[in-house]
């Protein structure tokens, strides 16, 4: 039926749903990258209702949070009381066997928030505030590229390369000229090959979904 269909407003709930859940139980919110390449592979591979959708996004950060959440543990029974009833602790678990063997045990996906920290330390700026500075608002834009579905075939790199270019505009301390060579000592120093166009491709996207945010309004 149409309204059990999985669309990407389905998406973007549980997404933020995701993030609420993080800030709750104080853990990374690097997480809900990893909860949602899992949850994006498995339902590539497997067909969803809106139940079976939310059921496995819970899951995902039940997986997530076990391998990269550090000691903040979201637990099995935190989530299932979490579902007001709507499913069980046993549920989470049998779904959690399920999608293991859907991704046969992939589970260590590249963030973009990993490539942000290795692509932070070729940033050139004088201060280390203005440093700290870029850091956090490209930390932002990798979590809100999280919400749009358009981002899911994108590769992590270049979306942590346009967060960070994205982070430096409007920085009194980085000139132009320091930004476009940003994008060739990143394609060099790590063997990419991102074209400008590409880059701001993704950077106008990223502004878009800004625009779109409760931080714009």
């Amino acid at each position: 039926q149409q309204h059990d269909k999985v669309d990407t407003v389905c998406r973007e709930k549980m997404c933020e749903w995701s993030y609420r859940v993080c800030d709750h139980f104080h853990a990374e919110r690097e997480v809900v990258a990893v909860s949602f390449s899992y949850l994006d592979r498995f339902v590539d591979k497997c067909s969803c209702d809106r139940s079976a959708f939310k059921l496995a996004a819970m899951t995902t950060m039940y997986m997530a949070n076990k391998i990269y959440g550090g000691p903040q543990r979201i637990t099995i029974n935190s989530l299932a009381e979490l579902s007001r009833g709507e499913f069980e602790m046993s549920h989470i678990a049998e779904m959690e066997l399920i999608i293991l063997k859907t991704l046969q045990w992939r589970l260590h996906p590249p963030t973009a928030q990993c490539f942000i920290n290795s692509f932070h330390n070729y940033v050139s700026v004088p201060h280390g505030s203005i440093s700290n500075a870029i850091y956090r608002r490209a930390i932002f834009f990798a979590e809100l590229s999280l919400y749009d579905y358009a981002f899911v075939t994108k590769e992590r790199s270049l979306i942590a390369l346009a967060s960070l270019m994205n982070a430096m505009e409007g920085m009194d301390d980085i000139s132009l000229d320091q930004q476009g060579n940003f994008v060739d000592v990143i394609n060099i120093t790590f063997d990419l090959k991102f074209t400008t166009d590409m880059v701001e491709t993704v950077r106008n996207r990223l502004w878009y979904i800004y625009s779109m945010s409760a931080q714009y309004k």
